[in-house]
């Protein structure tokens, strides 16, 4: 559900959009739930027309240990964080094929290429969107539309959201935990220059193959000496550091 807090925020940046001369519009849809998405696509077609740029942006995190999550909340994060792209993807894809033209972006995570502790649930559910963008690109290209429809995955570390009460990271200076201005810019900067996958901050995403080439031990050693993470509870993040 979206709180009333959340739709003032949405209707807060169609506000600024239109104060910078632009046309926005401004629709509260569960995207977890095909009959909303369903419901509010039939809405933007008629109201505002063909849609050209899908950005899958929705996500959720529980922060807690693999035998305290609750199977609730499991499909919970699912439901938000990877089938909710399925669903949007059923409605817009189509008409983006047939038109011959079209973009879609999909706010995976540093945790989709990682990992990470508590977010068993999370990382997986991240993971589960950068293969399913990877295997959709291939099949278009295997029916010859690849050259059509263009597929973008955004991978930040910790964005200061509000999802994430207790971020840790090691390096502050050079591996912060991110503004959300900061990874907008970049996803926008990925999309119109048809990055693949955009890492957040751009340099791990050099790294990462780099250090990939090495045995997993290597590969490990690196991601926990640059140690950022979330902690459910202060007491988790003294008891760590």
């Amino acid at each position: 559900m979206i709180s009333n807090h959340d739709q003032n925020e949405i209707q807060n940046v169609a506000d600024q959009v239109r104060k910078l001369g632009g046309v926005a519009r401004a629709y509260k849809c569960d995207v977890s739930d095909l009959h909303q998405v369903q419901s509010v696509t039939a809405r933007v077609q008629q109201e505002v027309g063909d849609v050209s740029i899908l950005f899958n942006n929705a996500g959720i995190v529980n922060l807690k240990p693999f035998n305290e999550l609750e199977p609730a909340e499991i499909q919970r994060t699912f439901s938000v964080n990877t089938l909710a792209h399925f669903w949007t993807l059923r409605q817009f894809l189509p008409r983006m094929i047939e038109l011959g033209r079209g973009h879609v972006a999909a706010m995976s995570s540093v945790c989709g290429i990682l990992g990470g502790p508590y977010t068993t649930d999370y990382s997986a559910s991240k993971h589960a969107v950068i293969g399913m963008m990877k295997a959709l690109e291939e099949e278009l290209h295997f029916v010859g539309k690849g050259d059509i429809i263009h597929f973008t995955s955004i991978c930040p570390t910790i964005v200061n959201t509000g999802f994430v009460h207790h971020p840790y990271t090691r390096f502050p200076e050079i591996l912060p935990i991110l503004h959300p201005k900061k990874v907008a810019k970049d996803a926008v900067h990925a999309v119109l220059t048809n990055q693949r996958m955009a890492v957040v901050p751009s340099w791990l995403g050099y790294l990462i193959p780099i250090f990939r080439l090495f045995p997993d031990e290597v590969f490990i050693m690196f991601q926990r000496f640059l140690d950022q993470a979330a902690y459910p509870n202060d007491s988790v993040c003294t008891k760590l550091h």
